[in-house]
């Protein structure tokens, strides 16, 4: 698997579960007993705000994976120098 995908995926998931947890958070009225929650409408918001996040992330991206993979070559990147090292060394 792309090195790049691996850290983009990491990150999803974390911002995915910051914000189911918050989610889940935010909805508990203040007063109010745990058998009183409606778990119902807690998990579906919830497992809704999860999924709005997890599409912003596809199509947007993540600005805190740009700044972690500058350094990480592409695919084709790593591909062309493995290329040109091994056309050095047939040389040698």
């Amino acid at each position: 698997m792309n090195e790049k995908l691996k850290i983009w995926a990491r990150a999803t998931a974390v911002r995915c579960l910051r914000t189911f947890c918050v989610t889940v958070i935010g909805l508990f009225p203040s007063g109010t007993l745990i058998t009183q929650v409606d778990w119902r409408f807690v998990l579906v918001s919830a497992v809704s705000s999860t999924f709005l996040i997890f599409l912003m992330c596809v199509v947007s991206g993540l600005p805190e994976v740009d700044l972690m993979t500058e350094d990480v070559p592409d695919e084709i990147e790593a591909e062309e120098e493995d290329e040109n090292i091994e056309q050095r060394n047939s040389a040698d």
